[in-house]
């Protein structure tokens, strides 16, 4: 399968990828490898870190959701060396919303 980062021959597109999660070392290095000074960007719209195994909306996701995620993104988890999520650990099947949304009585 193709990816969005690569020819429909395979060959990679792209000649750096930074990541979120290392933010302030890719920036440094981004900023030797193009030879300027890069500057940190304010800092806007920013939530909390969320912990390791607390994705958004990992609690909406069934084993067939991960199973179509991991075959879609296969190629982009390899090339970004991302693990894959083990759709064992979903459930088959989401339960239905109470109808009194989701209230104690």
């Amino acid at each position: 399968m193709r990816s969005a980062t690569t020819t429909l021959r395979g060959a990679c597109v792209i000649d750096f990828v930074g990541k979120a999660e290392r933010l302030k070392a890719d920036l440094q290095s981004l900023s030797t490898l193009l030879g300027i000074q890069i500057e940190k960007a304010p800092d806007e719209n920013v939530r909390p870190a969320s912990p390791i195994g607390t994705l958004k909306y990992l609690d909406r996701y069934t084993r067939r959701t991960i199973e179509n995620v991991n075959r879609i993104y296969a190629p982009d988890f390899d090339l970004f060396g991302y693990e894959m999520l083990d759709p064992a650990d979903f459930p088959e099947r989401l339960e239905a919303p109470s109808s009194d949304g989701g209230a104690s009585k």
